[in-house]
C-alpha cells in the first residue's frame, strides 16, 4: 500500500464466530423463523465458524425462505456449496453421482466402504444439516431416503467437481458398492437399489476386470426375477 501522509492503517483480524453470533444473524435475516437455534447450529457446524461461510449460508437460507422454495440461480447454490466443509461436499457428491434415493444407512455404509476415514456420526450430521440448509431432502415413509433438493443442486455440484476427481470418485464407488453388497448388510429390497446404482456407474472395463462385480450382476438378475415372480403370484392371489 503506498504511503499517504496522515493516514493511519490498522489490520483487523476476524476470529471464528460463535453459534450465538450466528443466532443473532439468523434472527435478523429470518424474522419470524420458528427454528432459529436449529438453523444457527447447522450453519455454524457447516461453516466451521468462518464468517464468510456463515454469511453465504445464512443468505442462501433467507433467499429460499423469501422465495418460498422457488428455484434460485446457479450462482446462489454455487456460493453456498463452495462454502461447505469437505465432509459436506463428499456427501453431496456421493448423492449426486448415485442419483439419490439411497437410505441414510446405505449412505453411511457406502462412505465407510470407500475407506476415507470419515466418521459415521459426521456423515449423519452432514445429511441432517444439509437438509436444514435446503440442499438435501430426506423423505420416504420412514423419513430415511436422501436426495438432492432440486436438479440445480446436481448440476452445480457436478460442475464444481474437477474431471479427475469425478473419475476418482466413480472408481471409489465402483469398488465400494460390491464390497457393501458382498457384506450382506442391507436386505434384498434395499439391495436392489444398490445393485441398480452399481450397474449405472460401472463401465464395461470395470465389469470385465472384476469377478466380484460380475457375481453381483448375476445376483441382481436373480433378485429381479424373484421380485417379478412374487409380484405375479400376488396378482394371481
Amino acid at each position: 500500500m503506498p504511503a499517504i501522509n496522515g493516514l493511519a492503517k490498522q489490520d483487523i483480524h476476524l476470529g471464528h464466530v460463535t453459534v450465538q453470533d450466528v443466532e443473532v444473524l439468523v434472527r435478523e435475516q429470518l424474522p419470524g423463523e420458528a427454528h432459529v437455534a436449529e438453523i444457527a447450529e447447522a450453519i455454524h457446524r457447516r461453516s466451521g465458524g468462518n464468517l464468510k461461510s456463515v454469511w453465504f449460508q445464512t443468505k442462501f437460507v433467507a433467499s429460499r425462505r423469501a422465495s418460498q422454495g422457488s428455484l434460485l440461480d446457479d450462482a446462489s447454490y454455487e456460493a453456498v456449496v463452495q462454502s461447505l466443509t469437505p465432509v459436506d461436499q463428499l456427501v453431496l457428491r456421493v448423492v449426486v453421482v448415485l442419483l439419490g434415493g439411497l437410505s441414510i444407512c446405505q449412505m453411511l455404509g457406502i462412505i465407510k466402504a470407500m475407506n476415507l476415514h470419515v466418521a459415521g456420526e459426521a456423515v449423519g450430521t452432514a445429511i441432517a444439516d444439509l437438509s436444514a440448509l435446503g440442499l438435501l431432502v430426506v423423505n420416504s415413509k420412514h423419513h430415511d431416503r436422501v436426495r438432492v433438493e432440486h436438479e440445480v443442486v446436481s448440476h452445480v455440484v457436478s460442475q464444481l467437481i474437477p474431471e479427475e476427481e469425478k473419475l476418482e470418485l466413480q472408481s471409489q464407488l465402483v469398488h465400494a458398492l460390491p464390497a457393501l453388497l458382498e457384506g450382506g448388510g442391507p436386505g434384498d429390497a434395499d439391495a436392489l437399489t444398490l445393485y441398480d446404482r452399481l450397474i449405472g456407474i460401472a463401465t464395461e472395463q470395470d465389469v470385465r476386470s472384476s469377478p466380484l462385480i460380475q457375481s453381483q450382476i448375476v445376483r441382481f438378475i436373480e433378485l429381479s426375477e424373484n421380485a417379478e415372480s412374487y409380484t405375479y403370484l400376488c396378482t394371481l392371489l
